[in-house]
């Protein structure tokens, strides 16, 4: 006789056992455990080995279970990423380092005002002074920069694709002027 695992622990069998996860197996053991357990039944004989029956049926199905997991995780990563996600994972890391890089500028106005001020000559001015000073001002240099030109491309990119007066609240984009498309090539 074949043991159905799903109905000793409680669970749907047939279409609906192939949605069940770990963690649906782990609340169904658990709520199971709590219910046969040899100590919660003192005066039934077969509680030792119904329990047993518990533990086996989960360990059997946790088992047949993770592969099916395992299967799933590795599928997406052996096709090669398009295009686009390429695109959106280079923005995000740009992102990320431009962040970065604010954060870096920040803490160092904050915890020391001196170094945004080059070094006063006639004072006894540290080497180290004069380093951060040099790295904190190209830092803002560089952020600058970066803003800017952030700002000119969503300039440009706003006049290509606003809508023109006559469609206003429509969801169709406006065909770029002469002009423009000779800025954007």
């Amino acid at each position: 006789m074949e043991i159905d695992h799903y109905a000793v622990l409680g669970l749907p069998s047939g279409e609906e056992e192939a949605k069940l996860t770990k963690a649906d197996i782990k609340k169904a053991y658990k709520t199971k455990a709590r219910e046969l357990h040899p100590d919660k039944c003192p005066d039934d004989p077969n509680a030792n080995t119904n329990f047993q029956r518990l533990q086996s049926s989960c360990d059997i199905l946790r088992d047949e279970i993770q592969p099916q997991a395992d299967l799933d995780e590795r599928e997406p990563a052996s096709f090669p990423p398009d295009a686009y996600t390429l695109a959106r994972q280079k923005e995000e890391r740009d992102r990320q380092k431009m962040r970065e890089e604010i954060a870096k500028v920040i803490n160092m106005t904050l915890s020391c005002k001196r170094y945004l001020f080059p070094p006063d000559p006639d004072n006894q001015v540290r080497e180290e002074d004069v380093k951060r000073y040099a790295e904190t001002t190209e830092n803002l240099f560089f952020i600058w920069k970066y803003i800017t030109i952030g700002m000119a491309g969503l300039i440009k990119l706003y006049k290509v694709v606003r809508p023109s007066s006559s469609e206003k609240g429509s969801d169709t984009m406006k065909e770029p002027s002469e002009e423009e498309r000779k800025i954007h090539s």
